[in-house]
């Protein structure tokens, strides 16, 4: 009972001087503190070179972090389509769908986004796994992680 009492006593000071709710009270700013928001991924078109933010994305270009959005090509996407996500959390996401491998076409794929991050004043994943059915490989494994774009 004596540190529920101390506790909201020192709450009750902060908020007296200001230092709590900062976030709150900005009218600019999101209603919901970016802690608790789940992430969303930057996506790209590519046909249309437009850019957007969204959660559970159905197609989706993710973006290489490592590529120029100046002189952006194809190799620098992950194109995925028809994507059904299984979960999306705030740690990570994971989906199934289409990716397109580049020399044999669209293949079912597996994808998984993790390393959720606040970039540009967003909460965006910015890891990407996939994981893709070869023709006559079977699935492969889930590979190493592809930093994607959070910003663009």
């Amino acid at each position: 009972m004596k540190k529920v009492g101390v506790f909201a006593a020192v709450l009750i000071a902060a908020i007296v001087a200001g230092s709590v709710s900062a976030g709150a009270t900005n009218p600019d700013g999101p209603s919901t503190s970016l802690r608790t928001e789940k992430p969303k991924v930057l996506c790209m078109k590519y046909r249309s070179e437009r850019l957007f933010v969204r959660a559970r994305p159905a197609n989706c270009d993710f973006i290489d972090a490592n590529a120029d959005l100046d002189s952006l090509t194809s190799w620098a996407l992950i194109p995925t389509r028809s994507v059904r996500w299984t979960h999306w959390g705030h740690r990570s996401a994971l989906g199934k769908g289409k990716g397109f491998m580049r020399g044999v076409g669209w293949r079912p794929n597996r994808v998984r986004l993790s390393r959720p991050r606040v970039v540009c004043g967003r909460k965006v994943f910015t890891r990407f796994k996939g994981r893709m059915n070869v023709p006559g490989q079977g699935w492969s494994s889930w590979g190493r992680r592809v930093p994607i774009m959070g910003c663009g």
